[in-house]
């Protein structure tokens, strides 16, 4: 755990847009943003959607939404879901010259 209030507040921060907030957007059937290094895509489906567009900067948001947009057009069901439980850990900014650095 982070030892500053700063630490602190960036971590509670993580926890509520990483976790929370991505497990009500998939309860929800809105979640459209899998983080690209973390995410895992029916192979077929991404193909046939085109792959990763090289030329965007969201590319794994923008794959979602294609995705998405390619199984409603056919009819076909699907879900974007997340998986709540952490797989890999990071450290948040614990200081505001560190924070100023990273944004």
């Amino acid at each position: 755990m982070p030892k500053t209030l700063l630490g602190k507040t960036q971590a509670l921060e993580y926890i509520r847009a990483f976790v929370l907030g991505r497990m009500a957007w998939a309860r929800a059937s809105g979640l459209i943003l899998i983080s690209g290094a973390f995410g895992v895509f029916d192979r077929k489906i991404v193909l046939e959607c085109g792959g990763y567009d090289k030329t965007t900067v969201g590319e794994d948001m923008e794959l979602v939404v294609r995705m998405r947009k390619y199984m409603e057009e056919k009819n076909e069901p699907y879900e974007v879901l997340t998986i709540p439980d952490p797989l890999c850990w990071t450290e948040v900014p614990e200081s505001k010259d560190i924070l100023k650095k990273t944004t």
